[in-house]
C-alpha cells in the first residue's frame, strides 16, 4: 500500500513541475513578444505562480522519490542518482536565474506606459536566462525518459548531454532572436 501511494505523490509532483514549466515557458514566450509595458505586464502576470508551484513540487518529488528508493529496494541505480542531480540542479538554476530575473522584469514592468526600455530588452536578450528557461522543459523530458527507461550510466550521461545541448540550442536561438529584434526596432 505504501509504494503505490508514494508513486502517486511522486507522479503528482512531476505533474506540478510540468505545470510550472508550462506557465513559465508561456509567460516568457509572451514576454519576449511584448512591445509595450501593458503587453509585458499581461505576459508576466502569472509568473509569480511559478516559484511556489515549482518549490512545492520539487519538495514533494524529492520526499516521495527518496522514500520510494528505500521502500521499494530500488537502491541508488545510475538513473536514480542522475535524476536526483538533475532535480537539484534544475531547482537551483530555476530559483537563482529564472525566478530572480523574471520576477525583476515583472516588477520593472509593473508601471510605465509606452514602449519598453532597453533594460527590459536586455532581460529578453540575456543568454543565461534564455538557456535556463529552455533548460527546464529539456531536463524534465530527460528525467522522464530516465525514470521510464532506467538506463545504465552511459544512457544517463547521453540523456543529460542531449538535454543540455537541446537547451543550449534553444537558448541560443532565443537570444539571437532577441538581439535581432532589438537591432530592428530600436527603442
Amino acid at each position: 500500500m505504501l509504494i503505490p501511494l508514494l508513486l502517486f505523490f511522486h507522479v503528482l509532483a512531476v505533474c506540478g513541475l510540468f505545470a510550472g514549466a508550462g506557465i513559465e515557458l508561456a509567460a516568457f514566450t509572451r514576454f519576449r513578444r511584448a512591445a509595450t509595458f501593458a503587453e509585458a505586464r499581461e505576459a508576466l502576470c502569472h509568473v509569480e505562480l511559478v516559484g511556489p508551484i515549482m518549490r512545492s513540487s520539487v519538495l514533494l518529488l524529492l520526499a516521495a522519490g527518496i522514500w520510494l528508493v528505500y521502500a521499494s529496494g530500488l537502491g541508488w541505480a545510475p538513473w536514480v542518482v542522475t535524476v536526483l542531480i538533475l532535480t537539484v540542479a534544475m531547482a537551483a538554476a530555476g530559483g537563482a536565474v529564472n525566478g530572480r530575473r523574471l520576477d525583476g522584469a515583472h516588477a520593472e514592468c509593473a508601471s510605465g506606459e509606452g514602449a519598453l526600455p532597453q533594460t527590459v530588452e536586455a532581460v529578453r536578450a540575456d543568454g543565461l536566462l534564455n538557456f535556463t528557461v529552455a533548460l527546464l522543459p529539456c531536463v524534465l523530458i530527460g528525467a522522464l525518459y530516465l525514470m521510464t527507461n532506467k538506463p545504465e550510466l552511459t544512457g544517463c550521461i547521453v540523456t543529460v548531454m542531449v538535454a543540455l545541448v537541446a537547451a543550449a540550442v534553444l537558448g541560443r536561438l532565443w537570444t539571437a532572436r532577441a538581439g535581432q529584434a532589438s537591432a530592428t526596432f530600436p527603442q
